[in-house]
């Protein structure tokens, strides 16, 4: 078994409720289990295209899938609740992204774990931090690094002059 992390975003529609459909998706897939949900958080896009604030939030879990098989199965969750590709930082219904899937870096043309911009995301870091103090994050030597998620939260640059506000506690699916 393997602990993947995944951020679900939205700013189209009902985004809590799609959300929570999204987590309803992943909690009965077969191979996932101890599904746990970060608080949701209403964050300011980051990007030049002007749209609506996101709904964010983060889950992790246990997964006897492998990354390849975890990422298809994110992605028809995707798109049975009504993805639809669009440009980068468009406004969008529902964004699953595989953040971390046990120590493991791995790299595909379609899937790079960790996600390369997990440390510079405050939707993603704040979420994050509700589920674990710290994180073993794997590097691509096969060592890894040991990170405190409310440090970096505290000395974040936030150079896209992000924010991030709660909007709903943690949450039962």
């Amino acid at each position: 078994m393997k602990k993947a992390f995944v951020g679900l975003g939205g700013n189209i529609g009902d985004s809590c409720s799609i959300l929570r459909q999204a987590l309803k998706h992943i909690e009965q897939l077969s191979g996932i289990v101890h599904l746990k949900v970060s608080s949701f958080y209403l964050t300011t896009p980051v990007g030049p295209v002007l749209q609506n604030h996101f709904v964010n939030a983060v889950c992790c879990f246990e997964t006897t899938y492998s990354a390849e098989d975890l990422l298809a199965h994110l992605q028809g969750i995707e798109k049975a609740l009504g993805k639809v590709e669009k440009p980068k930082n468009a406004p969008r219904i529902i964004d699953l992204d595989l953040l971390f899937f046990g120590t493991e870096v791995y790299t595909s043309s379609c899937l790079q774990v960790p996600h390369p911009r997990w440390r510079e995301r405050l939707f993603v870091l704040a979420p994050l931090a509700d589920l674990v103090e710290e994180l073993e994050v794997p590097l691509k030597d096969g060592k890894g690094i040991r990170v405190n998620l409310r440090h970096l939260l505290h000395a974040f640059p936030n150079i896209h002059e992000e924010t991030v506000s709660l909007l709903q506690e943690k949450i039962a699916i």
